[in-house]
């Protein structure tokens, strides 16, 4: 039922993956009543990334094998496997009924289209349930995936309206599709019985003309429309959750941070002294990018560096350095990249990247801050540890991990004489120490399918945060008398965990519905309770739907079956039909304003590897038929595009009145490109570079002055350089805080000069920030000029906004453009409207143009203007993708005149 595509370097796991997927299909397809059809599966084993995705446009899956540090108490590749083949059932059995149909006219974009209709909470949060039911561990059993809505609803004593739980808010933290999804499809299988979800899909594939089949579908299996079943839903959990709130006893603490109530919501996370007055600890929010910051003990504090894309797994302090592991993209693959440690001196503010394309994870100092200790994960998924010098990053040892079960979060003893790490294996998640001068590991704390995480060590006492009670909180184990005690109970829970040097405080962070607190407790050995006396107050949802299911996937029960591989040749698998449609577009217009779509028809190929794109098709218009074909392929380190279009009547450009050549419809347009996409993005920065030239012929007609007749042929070459660096945004923000960006273009026609001379031109974008938050100032700054020839160059010139002109000899161009959002209403019209954001632009434009084609001359001209734009963004029948629409004012200054424009986008990215 599948082919699984991998690297030659990866045939073990994905031998065993092959296996995982055959055993456990069946039970994942069983409360769907789907078996779907066979499926590639293809394998990403280079990327630094955890992560699955299942496309239905060319269908497939795609892994990226990593495990994560934050990994559940379930194998990566069984999670992976549950997780998106689920997916792979929900999108087959969209395609049925009326899908079905229409999909002999469109091909596999049908049920991707309707799939556009099922919400993403029900997607994702089916897809968590079948992990969840399916194993004995899933995000639907860890207190800490609860506990974000947990927290809103108890802690704010709010539940957001249906609309702002599904399409999120500019103003407030809205917990993601996955954590809002989980517990609606969970109750509503508890009420409705385990068939429910299939009969709403069922009639979602059979009625898509409806618009909003899936909540139609909603209504009639339950009575009910969906926003009643949310508000149903978290109605009943807030009732459980109170039970389990009023049995809790409470740890006292203190809150060390500042929070005032204007904060939005602001976590701080990875907590650690610095001394006793100081502590570091990572920041972040929807209101700023991600920082560390030095807070003292009265909540004042102080921002020390803006890191890269780092793992939000862990940041380690010691002696005066922060160490930390930080994605980075390769320059050209996009889906290779790596994990690199990077050390920063908090005194000197100097950063260092101790490694260069590594694997390495959870990197934790030693006491001394000498050694750094991290897990390595190979392109083979063979995990170890490695023990590096802080100085150079060179590997002073490396020890295997145990019968290659996968590592997490090590650390040392205080002696620097064992590690200490978890371990997960196929028993679950335990605590195992190793001695550094021996290799032998002894386990201390005993697997289970309980979530374990971040552990310290002080004298003969292990601290980790575990769920034991159904909250993420944090116990201590005696290492002499191997008892485990709960050693702090907080309200919603805990995630890490670090002591004070002299052992007598515990820093954690503590969840609330603003976001993480760094909390200080004392430690009080006299109140801590035995674990044998910790009573589990979960909610069990998951528990009371399990009988609907199969039993869960055993790992010791998947068949260690070797499947025959051989070579996958990538010339033979280039083409890959995968849709059509009986009209003409462009994929690439999909995504603009105004997507272009003639009648006619178009096939559309993408092989597995996602390396080779291409497109034929014939469109109508005019009473004319053209046709169009196009080939991408991305597999070397130059992309290359070639596009072949023709029919319709060729240009006749005519400078001398006499005889005019007979055309007919046979124009032929070809261009061929080839470019580098370069990514250079580090730190705090997005930075990139492509450079690309461009041969282009045309058979238009000309009047060739120096034979003085007409010939036919045009020959142009383009040379582009495109480069960009700026800074990470937040959500909010509409542009970005600070950056630059370019772009030159130089076009001629090397055979041709005297008749068309040449054409330059150059831009360049600046941004700055506003005096506020996510306010934005840009500046544009541009300059186009035609080299003298015969013929202009077809390219437009003016640019400010206002004006119709289109052709200039040469133009020079500035403009100031002030973004702002205005207010975040939050406002709900029932399912017809939700308003997020109303935004505005007030902008400058100078212009000065040299040799102005108006009327059949030739002139010099000023253009200027002003003006602003309102706009609001907005959802419309709870689609997932946003729409931007207002209207713009422009005062034309030399016309002195008014316009008045509508605008209108719409942002299809996540369609």
């Amino acid at each position: 039922r599948f082919q699984v595509i991998f690297p030659d370097s990866f045939e073990t796991e994905a031998n065993r993956l092959a296996n995982i997927l055959e055993y456990s299909f069946p039970a994942v397809s069983k409360t769907m009543n789907h078996i779907p059809r066979q499926i590639p599966v293809v394998i990403h084993s280079q990327s630094s990334i955890s992560n699955g995705l299942t496309i239905w446009a060319p269908k497939r899956i795609e892994l990226f094998t990593t495990p994560p540090q934050d990994i559940y108490a379930q194998d990566w590749l069984e999670q992976l496997a549950i997780h998106e083949y689920r997916h792979v059932v929900q999108m087959d059995k969209l395609d049925q009924g009326l899908t079905r149909f229409v999909s002999f006219f469109f091909g596999q974009q049908a049920p991707g289209l309707v799939a556009g209709m099922v919400p993403s909470w029900f997607l994702e949060g089916d897809a968590v349930n079948s992990e969840t039911l399916l194993s004995h561990s899933g995000r639907g059993r860890l207190p800490i995936f609860e506990m974000e809505l947990r927290a809103q609803i108890l802690g704010n004593s709010k539940l957001y309206s249906y609309n702002k739980a599904v399409l999120g808010s500019y103003k407030d933290y809205i917990p993601d599709v996955y954590h809002l999804g989980y517990p609606i499809v969970a109750y509503a299988r508890q009420k409705y019985g385990a068939d429910f979800w299939s009969n709403v899909l069922n009639y979602t594939a059979r009625n898509p003309y409806l618009v909003k089949p899936f909540e139609f579908g909603i209504h009639k299996y339950a009575g009910k429309g969906v926003a009643k079943l949310y508000r149903e839903t978290y109605t009943h959990l807030d009732s459980l959750w109170k039970i389990q709130d009023q049995a809790q006893v409470l740890t006292p603490h203190q809150i060390i941070n500042h929070r005032s109530g204007k904060l939005p919501y602001t976590s701080y996370r990875f907590p650690q002294y610095v001394n006793d007055s100081l502590i570091i600890a990572a920041k972040s929010g929807i209101d700023q990018i991600n920082q560390f910051v030095l807070v003292d003990k009265l909540g004042k504090e102080k921002r020390i560096f803006y890191p890269g894309f780092y793992s939000s797994e862990r940041i380690s302090y010691s002696s005066g350095k922060l160490a930390w592991a930080e994605e980075i993209p390769d320059v050209r693959w996009e889906n290779r990249s790596y994990s690199v440690v990077k050390i920063l001196d908090i005194r000197t503010k100097s950063v260092r990247c101790l490694t260069r394309k590594t694997r390495y994870f959870a990197p934790a100092l030693s006491s001394d801050g000498r050694k750094i200790l991290a897990v390595d994960v190979d392109t083979r998924n063979v995990v170890s540890l490695v023990i590096l010098d802080a100085n150079n990053g060179e590997v002073i040892e490396r020890l295997s991990s145990p019968e290659n079960d996968f590592l997490q979060m090590p650390v040392w003893s205080e002696d620097g004489q064992f590690i200490y790490a978890i371990v997960l294996s196929k028993e679950g998640k335990s605590i195992r120490s190793v001695s550094c001068r021996t290799h032998q590991w002894e386990t201390l704390v005993k697997p289970s399918f309980s979530d374990v995480s971040q552990i310290v060590l002080s004298g003969n006492t292990l601290y980790f945060t575990a769920s034991y009670s159904g909250i993420q909180n944090v116990y201590a184990m005696d290492l002499d008398s191997h008892e485990i005690y709960q050693a702090g109970s907080s309200r919603f829970g805990t995630s890490e965990v670090a002591l004070s040097s002299d052992g007598k405080k515990l820093l954690v962070s503590d969840y609330t519905s603003k976001g993480y607190n760094i909390a200080e407790i004392n430690i009080d050995r006299s109140s801590w309770i035995p674990l044998d006396r910790i009573k589990n107050n979960s909610v069990h949802l998951a528990d009371e739907i399990a009988g609907q299911e199969n039993k869960p996937v055993e790992s010791s029960e998947v068949p260690a079956v070797q499947y025959n591989s051989k070579p996958y040749y990538k010339l033979t698998h280039l083409l890959n039909v995968h849709s059509w449609a009986p009209a003409y577009y462009s994929v690439d217009d999909l995504n603009s304003s105004d997507p272009n779509v003639y009648p006619g028809f178009v096939l559309f190929s993408q092989n597995n590897l996602s390396t080779a794109f291409a497109s034929a098709g014939m469109s109508f218009s005019g009473g004319q038929s053209y046709l169009h074909s196009k080939l991408t392929y991305k597999g070397f380190y130059p992309v290359f595009d070639v596009t072949a279009d023709y029919g319709g009547y060729p240009d006749l450009m005519v400078v001398k009145k006499g005889e005019l050549p007979q055309v007919t419809h046979d124009r032929l347009d070809l261009v061929a490109r080839a470019y580098v996409p370069l990514n250079f993005t580090r730190n705090k920065y997005y930075m990139g570079l492509d450079p690309q030239v461009q041969l282009q012929y045309k058979n238009d007609y000309r009047y060739d002055s120096d034979i003085r007749n007409y010939v036919r042929g045009m020959e142009y070459v383009d040379y582009c350089l495109y480069g960009y660096r700026y800074l990470k945004a937040t959500e909010k923000d509409i542009m970005p805080r600070f950056g630059q960006v370019f772009s030159l273009d130089y076009k001629t026609t090397p055979l041709e000069t005297n008749q068309f001379g040449s054409y330059l031109s150059a831009s360049s974008w600046f941004y700055f920030p506003g005096i506020m938050k996510h306010q934005s100032l840009k500046l544009t700054l541009a300059y186009k000029k035609q080299y003298p020839g015969l013929y202009m160059m077809p390219v437009n010139s003016v640019l400010t906004r206002g004006y119709t002109e289109k052709i200039a000899k040469e133009f020079s161009f500035f403009s100031a453009d002030y973004s702002l959002p205005l207010c975040y209403p939050d406002f709900s019209l029932g399912p017809l409207l939700y308003l997020k954001r109303i935004r505005a632009n007030v902008f400058c434009d100078l212009g000065y143009g040299k040799g102005v084609y108006i009327s059949n001359q030739y002139v010099n001209k000023n253009y200027s203007s002003y003006g602003t734009d309102l706009t609001a963004d907005f959802h419309f029948l709870r689609f997932i993708f946003p729409f931007n629409a207002g209207i713009r004012y422009i005062h034309l200054n030399q016309l002195n005149s008014n316009r008045i424009e509508a605008l209108f986008d719409i942002d299809l990215s996540n369609f």
